[in-house]
């Protein structure tokens, strides 16, 4: 009865850790989720400009925040990525994403990623749901250098990656509203084109840098969003894109990574410029350069991820924009993004 006993008094008390454990993360991740919204309020009322900007490219492969280092997916080869994002738009419609991510690592060298998200959007022109554009990236580790850090005698690996992929516009950007009146970008669920991504990055346990490039390669943009005779007030607030002909972007990413015990904290800048005017049609036909539609949007961004077991990470991600363009037909705006995430490998 002694050994049962022990037993028993064995499992009780790794029962009591696991509980414990749970208790302080759902402490902690309510805490969390009580800081970042309250900050997303406070900017959402007080933000000065909007932007973003990001056209899916800087979270794709190995540029996403934080990197996305192949051979650190460890003996597991595959993990699954479900994200919740909350953010506010142009003239504050309230965008709301599920989006499921697969990641295969191919070998140690190569990963395969594959996302599809689900969109709400929601403001006073009305509101719309559906399927996003699904981004696909092949990462590739070119080359691994050592080199040893003197004052903690360890070998610091430094990485180039480099990922290459492709937005696929899901539908033609052609949604309508109440009474069938034509909406804006923002409350559509894809861009309406096919774009390839191509991208290098350079990464430490420390240091992220990426700089990533997209083209749309095909535009099947019918959007027929315009500021016409029969235009309410609240439409023409709205940037106009009608048949929108997107120009490409570039970005540079660079981060700082900072670790401790189960938690790592990451931030940094997202500089995200735009190479040339966009382009739409008029409600007379005619195809109009949009001014001030080409530029630089400078974006901030914040990352903490938890370690709750050795296959199971949650986190969160906060980002807003510190400089903007003067015009945005794309529906990329965002004023600030909040998003929760649940990682599981197997």
């Amino acid at each position: 009865m002694l050994g049962v006993d022990t037993d028993l008094q064995i499992f009780i008390t790794q029962l009591e850790r696991v509980f414990k454990k749970s208790f302080n993360t759902f402490e902690l991740m309510k805490k969390l989720l009580t800081l970042i919204f309250s900050f997303a309020c406070l900017i959402e009322k007080d933000a000065i400009g909007q932007g973003c900007s990001d056209a899916g490219f800087s979270s794709a492969g190995s540029m996403q925040i934080g990197g996305n280092n192949p051979i650190a997916i460890g003996s597991e080869k595959y993990n699954v990525n479900l994200s919740l994002s909350y953010a506010a738009g142009e003239q504050n419609t309230t965008i709301f994403s599920v989006q499921p991510e697969w990641n295969w690592a191919i070998n140690k060298e190569s990963r395969l990623q594959f996302r599809l998200p689900y969109t709400f959007v929601s403001g006073n022109l009305g509101q719309s749901s559906g399927l996003g554009d699904p981004v696909i990236s092949y990462s590739l580790l070119i080359k691994e250098k050592q080199k040893l850090k003197e004052d903690t005698a360890r070998k610091d690996s430094w990485l180039w990656l480099s990922t290459i992929g492709g937005r696929f516009g899901i539908n033609d950007a052609s949604y309508t509203g109440r009474g069938q009146r034509p909406l804006p970008m923002t409350y559509q669920t894809s861009l309406g084109t096919y774009d390839i991504i191509f991208g290098l990055s350079l990464q430490n346990k420390d240091w992220h840098f990426a700089f990533g490039f997209q083209q749309p390669l095909v535009q099947n943009n019918f959007n027929a969003f315009v500021h016409d005779s029969a235009a309410s007030p609240n439409e023409l607030k709205y940037f106009q894109s009608g048949s929108l002909w997107r120009k490409s972007d570039v970005m540079f990413r660079m981060e700082r990574n900072i670790e401790w015990k189960d938690v790592k904290f990451t931030g940094g800048v997202l500089p995200i410029y735009h190479l040339g005017r966009d382009r739409f049609t008029d409600s007379s036909g005619r195809k109009r350069e949009i001014e001030g539609s080409e530029g630089l949007t400078l974006n901030v961004n914040l990352k903490l991820n938890y370690k709750w077991t050795e296959r199971l990470f949650i986190g969160s991600i906060f980002g807003m924009p510190l400089m903007v363009r003067d015009e945005r037909p794309d529906g990329l705006t965002r004023s600030f993004v909040s998003i929760l995430y649940l990682v599981w490998r197997y």
